[in-house]
């Protein structure tokens, strides 16, 4: 399923991502797009580009602010595909890139009004590491499933290959 010369594009969406500011609730699901090529038979390298949004809100008796926050992650990836038949391809990989986000100031009610300025704010280098399989649907189409520190903790979607050689 996975071999030398192919070309593996893949489209995914996730649930929760490890990039979600610290108690901050999803508003986007994560998803990703990503592809592979083949070096060989067992080595694959590609990139992935990843969204995700979540809300921060905090209220007490003082009142209320609340932030949406955007995640985009770009990144490069290198897989080792551990078991690969004609049907099923398992694998693990790395990835090394960069998470670049924003957050804008939603709501402020309250003595917040005045006292909330600061944006939290997170991003920069991102590490991560992940699991998979491929289950081939037909000649071209697969489904996949990847869990592991990536654009989300859990992603299922389909790939698409094409076979080079």
């Amino acid at each position: 399923m996975f071999n030398e010369g192919k070309i593996v594009a893949q489209v995914g969406i996730g649930v929760a991502s490890p990039y979600y500011y610290s108690g901050s609730d999803g508003l986007f699901p994560p998803i990703h797009f990503s592809a592979e090529y083949g070096i060989d038979d067992k080595i694959g390298v590609g990139g992935i580009f990843g969204y995700a949004a979540s809300r921060y809100k905090h209220s007490d008796f003082r009142g209320t602010y609340s932030y949406r926050l955007v995640y985009r992650v770009f990144g490069a990836r290198g897989s080792y595909h551990f078991y690969n038949t004609e049907d099923m391809d398992i694998y693990a990989g790395g990835m090394l890139g960069v998470n670049i986000s924003n957050s804008t100031l939603t709501e402020t009610t309250g003595v917040y009004n005045t006292q909330v300025n600061d944006k939290p704010s997170s991003g920069g280098i991102v590490l991560g590491a992940y699991a998979g399989m491929r289950y081939r649907l037909n000649k071209n189409l697969s489904a996949f499933g990847e869990v592991g520190y990536s654009v989300s903790w859990v992603s299922l979607g389909v790939a698409l290959g094409i076979d080079k050689k």
